[in-house]
């Protein structure tokens, strides 16, 4: 069998390869262009370490003026 029945539909169970981890590997990601991806909630709700961290530090949830 070539692939699952999940991965035939691209259902992605406990991966965290949705592009958020992409953005963060960013020097210069703004908390916009996380809020603004269409799965940051999931992601933040299936717990990805990278994500949480980075929103956990100050400098990183700040708006610039």
């Amino acid at each position: 069998m070539a692939g699952s029945f999940w991965t035939s539909f691209g259902v992605r169970f406990g991966s965290t390869s949705s592009g958020i981890n992409d953005l963060l590997e960013k020097e210069d990601v703004t908390l916009d262009e996380l809020l603004d991806h269409e799965d940051v909630i999931q992601e933040c709700k299936y717990m990805n370490n990278a994500l949480i961290d980075h929103l956990a530090l100050p400098e990183n949830t700040k708006k610039a003026d």
